[in-house]
Order: C-alpha cells, then sequence, then structure tokens
C-alpha cells in the first residue's frame, strides 16, 4: 500500500514515516501542500495522511484542489491536526466526511484508518 504523508512538522513527518513503514506501507514524505500536489499528479497512492497548517498551500486547499483534479483520491484523505480544537477548522473537517485525528493521535487507530480508505 502506497501512503502519502503530507506534514511539515520533521519530528512528527518521521513518526509518520516510522509508523507505516513498520506497517508494511510505502510511505512518501513532503512538507507542504504545492510539493504534495507535485507527487500526487506524478504518481499512484492508496492513501493520503494530510496536515492542516502547511507551507505554500495548506492542508484545506490541498485537499479542495485535490477534490477538483482527483476525487476519487480525495476519499482517501486523512486528516492530522494539532488545531481540530479550533470551532472553524472542527466545522472544515467535518464539512469534508473525512477522517480527523487530533494530535497526538493513536498509532495502531491512524494505521487502521488508512487501510480502511484505501482501495
Amino acid at each position: 500500500m502506497d501512503v502519502l504523508v503530507i506534514e511539515d512538522d520533521p519530528d512528527a513527518r518521521e513518526g509518520l514515516v516510522r509508523v507505516f513503514t513498520r506497517a508494511g506501507f510505502a510511505v512518501t514524505a513532503v512538507d507542504d501542500g504545492l510539493a504534495a500536489l507535485a507527487q500526487v499528479r506524478e504518481r499512484a497512492f492508496d492513501a493520503i495522511v494530510l496536515d492542516l497548517r502547511l507551507p505554500y498551500l495548506p492542508g484545506g486547499g490541498f485537499y479542495e484542489q485535490l477534490e477538483h483534479e482527483a476525487p476519487a483520491l480525495a476519499q482517501r484523505v486523512l486528516f492530522v491536526t494539532g488545531i481540530a480544537h479550533d470551532p472553524a477548522v472542527r466545522e472544515f473537517l467535518e464539512s469534508t466526511g473525512r477522517p480527523y485525528f487530533a494530535k497526538p493521535y493513536d498509532a495502531k487507530e491512524l494505521i487502521d484508518a488508512v487501510r480502511s480508505v484505501a482501495p
């Protein structure tokens, strides 16, 4: 299973890569929304783990662009965020209908969620 991790915090990104690699996934990791768009335009992914706060193109903007360009892939996005407590952020997350995980998250639950959205 190929997973794209989009996380700007180096420690959090490294942690996600480690968790998914140990679970047997092939992982590509990028640190901003524009780099992520380039990746999804070049190759196929089974799931995307997306942080909201990103440089250049925030997670919400990336998700909206993905819905436009690759709606089926947008249905395989899972959000991770440290700001789920913010009412506007929570409203956005809930409006997507996609799973989301507040940081810190349980690694096993995240792995299970990735498996559940992958084709």
